[in-house]
């Protein structure tokens, strides 16, 4: 974000898949208020995830995440392949 000119006030990280607490992100947002924040920023996945009524204390705005293997390519590949044919 410091390269789109913003500077960082909090952050609320969760785990890939976790289960997202409202009350808890309720927190976040009024933590954020009063630190000055003027958005709440998040990956375009988990917007879908949040509750509508968040968006009434802060703008959400959304950021692209885009995975990039620079090593270990052959290994990835493969385990994709065997990943899909599990599932098959």
């Amino acid at each position: 974000m410091v390269e789109q000119g913003a500077t960082i006030l909090a952050e609320h990280f969760l785990a890939d898949h976790e289960e997202i607490k409202e009350k808890s992100l309720f927190h976040f947002a009024k933590k954020c208020l009063k630190k000055g924040c003027e958005w709440l920023v998040c990956t375009e996945k988990d917007l879908v995830k949040l509750s509508g009524s968040l968006n009434k204390k802060l703008p959400i705005a959304t950021i692209e995440i885009e995975l990039e293997i620079v090593e270990g390519e052959e290994k990835w590949r493969l385990f994709l392949e065997n990943a899909l044919q599990s599932i098959k």
